[in-house]
């Protein structure tokens, strides 16, 4: 990431109705199991800037998610500036 940015990837279960063919079980951050949906951010701490975002079946892990969110925002146009 370049200078003067501080990002930060956050993760948070979405529940959706269990007829949902692409929705699956995830683990949250109490435990317990939610049928449903992740949403994972990468923001700018210093500017509350949402750099990246993705919805992901809620079985799926935040490192390889997140390792590609910000694979991608390095390599944006512009990115160089920073």
């Amino acid at each position: 990431m370049g200078h003067g940015r501080s990002p930060y990837l956050a993760s948070t279960l979405l529940p959706a109705q269990r007829s949902d063919g692409e929705a699956a079980w995830g683990v949250g951050s109490d435990g317990g199991w939610v049928f449903g949906y992740k949403l994972h951010l990468l923001v700018d701490l210093d500017t509350g800037e949402v750099l990246a975002l993705r919805v992901t079946p809620a079985s799926s892990h935040d490192s390889p998610v997140g390792r590609g969110m910000l694979w991608r925002v390095e390599r944006l146009p512009g990115a160089k500036a920073y």
